[in-house]
């Protein structure tokens, strides 16, 4: 008999958490699930450390070659039997209820294909908690998602796995490959569904990427690039892609391009103008502030 729920946990060279990850797992109060950890070709001491797991049919345990954490969700996805799939990260933590808790929604009277809870970040070093702030969406969200950025954490969602089909991470969206799945889902009609509870802790330490916010910007609009190819015929999806790349665009600078993006997507669809010129209001904000900075240190140096 299949399993109710896949948990998917890619590894690599995690082994100082990933023996706590998996005890947080086998502590669901939610007990029909699949644990499959893929190790994406760690040196540490991780296949040891689950190897006694491994022996006792507690975990599906997949080794390959280093691929990165969107090659190891594929393998997990290809290998897991599970109506559902939750996938956790080996450094991240969830509450004993967290599983139970979205499957409850999942499996309730309204219809939804992928719920999600919220996140808090935890500093390793500190243990402060610093809640995220989002605006989080249900229903059919794909222009919200365009619009506000990414507002689902991954170890927050619990998803059908025929939803997800035939879809596969690319590691070069990395960290932003969750972002591209949101919105893959999203475009094809699947129903979002907020439940307003913490369910996971993400750990914030020197080794992940969560903090990187440049890096995110720019392979996000290297995702949101690829979206342009994926919707060419559909006028009202491109102009919000097209918006949401001008956004990322502003925020490097690039102001040009910017103009450019926002130029495009409101000819594509002008029901846009409140979005456009609210991006246009901060870019002369942007750019009188730089002129501002430039002409006071400018005066600065005469006086001084």
């Amino acid at each position: 008999m299949s399993p109710l729920v896949s948990v998917i946990i890619p590894t690599y060279n995690r082994g100082k958490y990933i023996e706590d990850t998996l005890n947080q797992v086998l502590r669901q109060t939610c007990k029909d699930l699949e644990i499959i950890i893929v190790d994406d070709g760690s040196t540490d001491d991780t296949a040891g450390i689950l190897k006694e797991y491994v022996r006792r049919g507690l975990i599906v345990y997949h080794y390959q070659k280093n691929q990165g954490p969107a090659g190891a969700r594929n393998s997990g996805v290809q290998a897991a039997h599970g109506q559902y799939i939750y996938f956790f990260d080996s450094d991240d933590m969830i509450e004993p209820d967290t599983i139970k808790t979205l499957l409850a929604e999942a499996q309730g009277s309204e219809r939804a294909d992928v719920i999600y809870g919220k996140a808090v970040f935890c500093h390793e070093e500190t243990g402060v908690m610093l809640p995220t702030k989002y605006h989080y969406s249900q229903g059919l969200i794909f222009f919200d998602l365009l619009r506000k950025g990414n507002t689902i954490s991954m170890g927050t969602a619990l998803v059908k796995k025929i939803c997800i089909g035939g879809f596969k991470f690319n590691d070069v969206f990395r960290p932003s490959e969750d972002f591209d799945l949101w919105l893959h889902l999203a475009y094809k009609g699947c129903r979002f569904k907020h439940i307003d509870k913490t369910v996971l802790k993400i750990r914030v330490h020197q080794t992940n990427l969560c903090g990187d916010r440049e890096n995110i910007i720019a392979k996000t609009l290297l995702m949101l690039n690829d979206w342009e190819k994926r919707v060419p015929g559909d006028k009202r999806a491109l102009a919000a892609v097209l918006l949401a790349q001008a956004k990322l665009l502003l925020l490097q600078g690039k102001y040009y391009a910017c103009l450019a993006g926002l130029h495009k997507g409101f000819l594509l669809d002008k029901t846009n103008y409140q979005e456009v010129l609210l991006q246009l209001m901060k870019m002369i904000f942007m750019i009188s502030g730089i002129y501002g900075l430039v002409f006071s240190r400018k005066l600065k140096s005469i006086y001084d």
